[in-house]
């Protein structure tokens, strides 16, 4: 996932159990869904095996994206809010897939 981070301000984090996020500073969500797709794309090309998932033979990853601009009596949480629906609809609509906030 760091790999696809490629400026000086972008963060890849463990963010609980198995999420991980990514912080793109200045970021359009055009640009946004780039990265995640970029990053999708190389986990699904390692090919790691996985023989219990109903999804693929190998290991894959759904991504939720989401931009926020900061405002100073808005919801810190909302940007965090609005990837983790975007996460759990591309879990919804078929798994290995990167989904954008709506």
């Amino acid at each position: 996932m760091s790999e696809a981070l490629r400026r000086p301000a972008d963060l890849a984090a463990r963010y609980g159990g198995e999420e991980y996020a990514a912080l793109l500073p200045e970021t359009i969500l055009e640009n946004a869904q780039i990265v995640a797709e970029a990053i999708r794309k190389t986990v699904a090309g390692l090919l790691i095996p996985n023989e219990n998932s109903p999804v693929a033979s190998h290991v894959t990853i759904s991504i939720g994206v989401a931009c926020a601009s900061p405002q100073g009596d808005g919801d810190p949480s909302a940007p965090i809010k609005a990837a983790d629906a975007a996460l759990y609809r591309a879990k919804r609509n078929g798994h290995d897939r990167t989904e954008t906030q709506q």
